[in-house]
């Protein structure tokens, strides 16, 4: 009763792929993947801040496209990465342990939009709305930190507290929308792009 079952073994050698330091391809490609979204998402911060600053994008289909435009972008380039890396061998504990991870945080956030948006329709209110991409922040820290808990890489820690001190930020400006937009464009740009930028660099072949 005291051994560890397969799956429990299994899942832990998949974390340790994940966070550890054998894995410098699936670091490199990790990289990639959160630069080119970090990067999106700041680019579209930006929009939603000329939005408000100066009415820029206000036009219906020029909003719709700063809205939704990013994602597209963003899933377009995850589906070319894991094109161009079809071939890569030995990935396939990485891949297991990517898919976990991502598809349980993607479940956590869908059902967080159903919590979040419902609400946010029920009360008409665009400050309940904003409450969602706080929670996606404190998700992105929390899978940061359960990374620095198995490898104890000083870095990792780092960028989860970064995460964790972007959620409360983006929290304690829901009322004001500039702050909002401020402190998630520094959350993306120290906590994504750069860690993304610095993968890429560090773990290149």
């Amino acid at each position: 009763m005291n051994e560890p079952t397969p799956s429990v073994q299994d899942d832990l050698a998949f974390m340790r792929a994940l966070a550890g330091g054998g894995g410098t391809s699936f670091l490199r490609n990790f990289g990639e993947v959160y630069f080119v979204t970090g990067a999106c998402y700041s680019l579209q911060i930006l929009g939603h801040g000329a939005q408000l600053a100066l009415g820029w994008f206000t036009e219906p289909l020029a909003a719709s496209i700063l809205g939704g435009g990013p994602t597209l972008v963003v899933l377009a380039l995850i589906v070319w990465f894991n094109w161009r890396r079809r071939n890569t061998r030995g990935a396939s504990t990485v891949a297991k342990a990517v898919g976990a991870m991502f598809g349980a945080v993607g479940t956590a956030n869908l059902v967080m939009v159903a919590v979040v948006g419902v609400q946010a329709w029920r009360m008409h209110s665009i400050q309940v709305w904003l409450i969602y991409p706080c929670i996606v922040m404190a998700f992105q820290g929390a899978s940061w930190m359960a990374a620095w808990t198995l490898r104890r890489r000083g870095w990792m820690g780092l960028v989860g507290a970064g995460w964790f001190a972007t959620a409360l930020a983006m929290g304690a400006f829901i009322p004001n929308i500039a702050g909002y937009l401020l402190a998630l464009f520094a959350g993306l740009m120290l906590c994504m792009v750069l860690p993304g930028y610095a993968m890429m660099r560090t773990f290149r072949a």
